[in-house]
C-alpha cells in the first residue's frame, strides 16, 4: 500500500474535557480523512494515544518529534512523526572502515506527521498539522504489532517476567513461555528484545538500590578506619551510581614511590 499525494494541512478543535475518551472502535477501517468521518474531542496528552491507534490500523510505527514551550516551560505544541521519517547520517553510510556489517535501513525520508497547538485565546488544542501520505510500503495488520510503537509488555506480564528471572529462568526460555501461553507470537505484543530491556532495567533498579548501597557503605567504613583512604562517585539522573574510584593507604605509597623514581 503506498500513499503518494499529500493530504492538505488541516486544523480541528479539540475541547480539552476529562470525561472525552478516544474511542478504539471508531478507528476500525478508517482511512485518511478519518477528520471527515468522526467527531473526535481528545485531550492534548491523549494526542499521541490517538495517533499511535491510527497508526496501528494503518499499518506504521510513530515517534515522537518537534517539542515546543513557551517562556514559562509549559509545552504549546507537539508533533509526532513515522518512526521512517529523516535519513540516517552520511558518515555512518559512507563509513568504510566499519568492522560489521551497517544495520538495515530504516529511516527513507518519509514526511508523515501529526502536530498540535495550543489556541490561548480559548485554552483549546488544534490540529495545526497532519501530513497522511507514506512513501514506503505500510505494514500489514498481523505484523504491525511488531512495530516500536505498537509493542509494550503490560504490568501482569512484567511481574511473571520477574518472578521468572528470580528462579532463575533465562530470558529466551521465559520469552518462549509467554508465547506458548498466548497462544503464538502473534499474541504476544513484544518481542525478546523487549523483555531483555525490561530484565536490564530491573537489574540496574536492584543495583541502585542494593549493591551500589551497600559498596559504598564498606567504602565509608573503610575511610573511617584509615585516614589515608580516599574514594570518591557521582551518580546519573536517575539516581544511579555511574562513577567509583578509590585508593588505600598502600596504592597510594606505591603511587607516591613512582612517582619519585
Amino acid at each position: 500500500m503506498m500513499q503518494s499525494v499529500k493530504e492538505k494541512t488541516i486544523k480541528r478543535e479539540f475541547e480539552v474535557k476529562e470525561e472525552d475518551v478516544v474511542n478504539d472502535d471508531a478507528f476500525i477501517g478508517a482511512t485518511y480523512d478519518w477528520w471527515k468521518r468522526f467527531e473526535m474531542k481528545v485531550l492534548k496528552d491523549e494526542a499521541e494515544t490517538f495517533y499511535n491507534m491510527l497508526a496501528r490500523v494503518a499499518g506504521f510505527s510513530i515517534r515522537k518529534d518537534d517539542l515546543k514551550r513557551d517562556k514559562n516551560g509549559d509545552i504549546i505544541s507537539r508533533k509526532w512523526v513515522c518512526s521512517r521519517e529523516g535519513q540516517r547520517a552520511a558518515k555512518f553510510i559512507e563509513n568504510d572502515k566499519r568492522q560489521r556489517e551497517p544495520r538495515s535501513l530504516t529511516r527513507v525520508g518519509c514526511e508523515a506527521a501529526f502536530r498540535v497547538g495550543l489556541n490561548r485565546k480559548d485554552g483549546k488544542w488544534i490540529v495545526k498539522e497532519f501530513i497522511g501520505d507514506h512513501n514506503h510500503n505500510l505494514v500489514d495488520a498481523m505484523n504491525t504489532q511488531f512495530l516500536r510503537s505498537h509493542r509494550t509488555i503490560s504490568n501482569p506480564d512484567k511481574a511473571q517476567v520477574d518472578v521468572l528471572r528470580k528462579v532463575g529462568v533465562k530470558t529466551t526460555q521465559i520469552m518462549d513461555y509467554m508465547v506458548k501461553q498466548s497462544g503464538g507470537h502473534e499474541h504476544v505484543g513484544f518481542t525478546q528484545k523487549d523483555i531483555y530491556n525490561h530484565v536490564d532495567a530491573m537489574r540496574r533498579s536492584e543495583i541502585k538500590d542494593g549493591d551500589a548501597e551497600a559498596a559504598l557503605a564498606y567504602l565509608c567504613g573503610k575511610a573511617e578506619m584509615d585516614s589515608s583512604f580516599f574514594y570518591k562517585f557521582n551518580i546519573d539522573e536517575e539516581s544511579r551510581l555511574a562513577n567509583l574510584f578509590w585508593a588505600d593507604s598502600t596504592a597510594r605509597m606505591d603511587y607516591a614511590r613512582l612517582e619519585m623514581s
